[in-house]
């Protein structure tokens, strides 16, 4: 049976997901407008600020992961 992954190991997936999701977001937006579809890109966009939001949180938690660890330098 597989351990469950701990607090810290599980804030490092979360940014990895997350860089992921906002680096697809950005070919999207690039297919989008090379295709000419602004408005859609324009909404593509919108997503794009709430996955960087997500990613700057996702990074937020690692570091206080990291920093009850004293891992950070």
């Amino acid at each position: 049976m597989d351990q469950p992954e701990d607090a810290l190991a599980q804030s490092e997936r979360h940014v990895r997901e997350a860089e992921g999701h906002v680096a697809h977001q950005l070919r999207v937006i690039a297919e989008l407008d090379r295709d000419n579809h602004p408005r859609a890109a324009a909404l593509a966009r919108e997503v794009l600020g709430t996955l960087q939001r997500s990613l700057e949180l996702a990074r937020e938690h690692l570091r206080l992961e990291q920093e009850a660890r004293d891992l950070r330098p």
